[in-house]
């Protein structure tokens, strides 16, 4: 073992103070110290520099946004079927909720049919139109008849709507049987999800929304790939919702599980549109700056991924180790996004079972 003498510690810890973490010695103790030693504590410090451990990093404070064209999120999906599907090569596609078109579905029940028609006989607007033989079909008829539509839902207590949709699009998808959270449903008994035979994943998009976000993920996507040389999509799965103090304002979510996926589309038969492809054949990461963070900033150790575990077990061992912490719960959410590890690998490879400290 390589050992120098005090005088020359002392000079180089001294240059190496402000840079790194390192402890201060004694003169006497530094007659202990061990150029290996040294060295194994600099790569410690300098393998915790590599993770990004400010609030500003979207691994430890992600931003979810009806806007971004970078990132979609699923809904109603089993998240061990999500699972399995990505680690084993299997095509998964999207789908939209439906375009409204025509009558609303609420608006043909025999109940509404019939207070609409009352509505119109009592209406002195719809009575003068029937007077000046006004074409049901112009669009002063259908303006009309669109008011007192929506003054006849007002009066049922049905979602408002606008211009013949509902205003809320969390109405529309509750109307077409489909519950619009974005925490994922838990499991359910004896349900079997691989009998899925088209393998569709839910968004809470109407088609041309969903087409625009999936087309900005895959740009972007091919982007990075180019210019960085390797691929940032990831589906994420589960997610700590965390705040730094029980008094903060504010709370922040990142991501749990991270499942490195390919996008692909292929042209469908109505013009300028696409189905949408993603397929991961790979196990998921951890979120491996989160856990750094929360063993230096609350003592919590998080369990590394075991083989064998999924996305349900891995949410449940993680529900664990927050337990007690107040405003700290793990959220069930699902979301396709860029998300950059280039400085994970590096600090992966400098792990101390691979160099030996």
């Amino acid at each position: 073992m390589s050992r120098l003498s005090a005088p020359f510690w002392e000079a180089i810890l001294s240059s190496l103070q402000p840079l790194v973490n390192l402890p201060k010695y004694s003169r006497g103790e530094l007659q202990d110290v061990s150029l290996e030693g040294l060295t194994g504590q600099l790569l410690a410090d300098l393998r915790i520099r590599l993770l990004d451990l400010r609030n500003s990093n979207k691994l430890l404070n992600y931003t979810h946004s009806d806007r971004a064209k970078t990132q979609v999120r699923i809904i109603d999906a089993q998240p061990d079927f999500l699972h399995e599907c990505l680690t084993s090569g299997k095509s998964l596609s999207f789908r939209p909720l439906p375009e409204p078109e025509g009558e609303l579905p609420d608006e043909r029940s025999d109940a509404f049919l019939m207070a609409l028609d009352e509505a119109r006989r009592l209406d002195p607007a719809w009575i003068a139109l029937g007077q000046e033989e006004e074409d049901v079909t112009s669009d002063k008829s259908l303006r009309l008849d669109r008011t007192i539509r929506d003054r006849v839902r007002s009066e049922m207590g049905l979602p408002p709507a606008k211009g013949g949709r509902l205003a809320s699009i969390a109405d529309w998808a509750r109307l077409n049987g489909i519950e619009p959270t974005f925490d994922l449903p838990h499991p359910v008994i004896d349900e079997d999800e691989s009998d899925d035979a088209d393998k569709e994943i839910q968004t809470l998009l109407l088609p041309d929304n969903l087409q625009g976000k999936l087309a900005g993920v895959l740009d972007e996507t091919r982007t990075a790939q180019q210019e960085m040389g390797v691929n940032l999509l990831h589906l994420a799965i589960g997610f700590l919702e965390w705040v730094e103090t029980p008094q903060a304002e504010k709370s922040m979510i990142a991501p749990l599980l991270l499942y490195p996926v390919e996008l692909d589309r292929k042209p469908m038969k109505a013009k300028g549109q696409y189905r949408y492809y993603l397929r991961g054949d790979a196990e998921p990461m951890i979120n491996i700056t989160l856990l750094q963070r929360l063993a230096q900033d609350y003592n919590l150790i998080v369990p590394p991924l075991e083989e064998g575990d999924t996305a349900e077990s891995y949410m449940a061992r993680m529900t664990k180790v927050i337990e007690g912490l107040p405003r700290w719960r793990v959220r069930r959410f699902s979301t396709l996004g860029l998300f950059s590890f280039s400085r994970l690998v590096m600090f992966n490879d400098l792990a101390p079972e691979r160099w030996g400290g």
